[in-house]
């Protein structure tokens, strides 16, 4: 049995959004879908108190707000069909003290986004929108996500399918209530990268008062992470034990065995009084160790196997090429901070060696010995980008006890 109750609002004075339509096409898409014990409740127009009675009335699983919205309020409308903005809090609070077990919370309203951990201390899984909301792409998913969930019975895939024809049009998020309060899920769609994960579990605890004081907000900095991870996914396909990654004006180190788990160890800022091209250098050496920590032989449970010698060759051109352009910059090496120069010429001549090394080692069909010491290689850049991180980035420490994730 499936309730869904679905409050419709667009006073008079505001911008006209098409409730109507929305309405239509959703009962129409439903009508000949739900079984005969499954209630679906439209009220357009509503008044916050036809809201808080159509709730007390009766369980429902999902509750849908198509409406006006801010980043604190969504907009009911009064009895004469004026804004009547009501507070998240207020609404939270409606359906805490009226439903048992809500199971989503669907909020076509924009600037929504910032109500996701919110609105899961009373829904399992949130549907919103980020930013500015265009009324045809709102109606089409919609419309198209109830199709689906009326057959699948899955509100992720349901989410995910509906979303794929407004991706270009729209920033609809999904999330799904993590397990613990430290940990945050963010769900991406599909959209172009099908063969990626789309849950990532990210474990918070080290970082949320760290992100609470540089981002402004939990919500704030969850917001970046998403849209950095929408495009860059990829990247979870390989487990890694050290990843920085920028995010915004700072640098987060992240490490994962899975998608479903991933550690944020801290989060970092360049130092304000940084040599700007020591923070350049700095910088290339994270791409470049990215770049070689993605290689393809890296991601084969078996990388020393001889079929895997051409992506031994390419790994070994591609430490080759950084050593050529990052180690061999004369401009770069005079960047370096008198005291961590050894640090740095250690660095240089093990990737000179460990990469001559492995090219005779994938010569001579040596394939095992040659992921060794492309290995070695990879792990000097990342000595030397260790070192320099004290030069570069603020060394603060977190406190994850003062704040709690409910993502």
């Amino acid at each position: 049995m499936t309730n869904i109750l679905i409050v419709y609002a667009s006073p008079s004075d505001e911008q006209r959004i098409r409730v109507d339509l929305e309405q239509k096409r959703v009962a129409r898409s439903l009508a000949p879908l739900l079984a005969p014990k499954d209630n679906l409740v439209q009220i357009q127009a509503s008044t916050p108190t036809e809201f808080a009675e159509a709730l007390s009335a009766q369980q429902f699983d999902i509750v849908q707000f198509s409406a006006h919205g801010s980043l604190q309020s969504l907009v009911f409308e009064t009895e004469a069909g004026l804004p009547e903005p009501l507070n998240i809090d207020r609404i939270i609070s409606i359906i805490d003290h009226s439903q048992r077990n809500v199971g989503a919370v669907i909020l076509m309203a924009c600037h929504s986004v910032h109500s996701v951990a919110a609105f899961h201390e009373v829904a399992e899984h949130v549907i919103c929108i980020d930013g500015a909301g265009d009324d045809d792409a709102c109606i089409k998913f919609i419309e198209l996500f109830y199709r689906v969930l009326s057959r699948e019975h899955n509100i992720g895939r349901a989410y995910n399918i509906a979303y794929q024809i407004v991706y270009d049009d729209i920033e609809i998020v999904y999330s799904k209530r993590a397990k613990d309060a430290n940990t945050l899920h963010i769900v991406i769609p599909p959209g172009p990268f099908a063969d990626c994960p789309s849950d990532l579990y990210i474990d918070m605890s080290s970082v949320l008062h760290s992100a609470e004081k540089k981002y402004g907000s939990t919500d704030q900095f969850i917001k970046m992470l998403r849209a950095k991870f929408r495009y860059h996914r990829k990247i979870f396909t390989t487990p890694r034990s050290v990843a920085l990654i920028p995010i915004g004006r700072h640098v987060a180190t992240f490490s994962w065995e899975t998608p479903e788990h991933i550690k944020c160890h801290d989060i970092r800022t360049p130092k304000a009084e940084a040599d700007k091209a020591l923070l350049t250098f700095w910088l290339d050496l994270v791409f470049d160790y990215d770049l070689g920590a993605r290689a393809a032989y890296r991601r084969i449970s078996e990388p020393s196997d001889p079929i895997n010698t051409t992506n031994l060759r390419r790994a070994k051109a591609r430490l080759e090429d950084i050593l050529s352009k990052t180690f061999n910059d004369e401009k770069a090496e005079a960047c370096i901070p008198k005291e961590l120069y050894n640090s740095y010429i250690i660095s240089k001549h093990g990737l000179k060696r460990y990469i001559n090394e492995a090219n005779v080692q994938i010569s001579g069909d040596e394939t095992g010995d040659a992921v060794s010491s492309l290995e070695l290689a990879l792990s000097c850049i990342h000595d030397l980008i260790d070192a320099l991180s004290y030069s570069v980035l603020e060394d603060e420490s977190t406190d994850s006890q003062r704040l709690t994730l409910s993502h």
